[in-house]
């Protein structure tokens, strides 16, 4: 196990929620629905946010 703040820092990353979405579909086992959804909902948010932040920045760098 991790320092505490090292496993708040990895639920932060998009890989954490990526792994738990692909090792079941590689390995064969039963994929959650409701946790898949969980986990793309995470990553959707953090593709919007990440968006959002880089049309910003663009727009302010070439209309400024």
């Amino acid at each position: 196990r991790f320092p505490g703040w090292i496993e708040t820092l990895a639920w932060v990353l998009p890989m954490t929620h990526l792994i738990p979405i692909v090792r079941p579909l590689t390995t064969g086992q039963e994929v959650g629905l409701l946790e898949v959804l969980g986990h793309s909902a995470y990553i959707a948010a953090l593709m919007g946010l990440a968006f959002a932040l880089a049309y910003r920045k663009l727009t302010a760098r070439m209309f400024d």
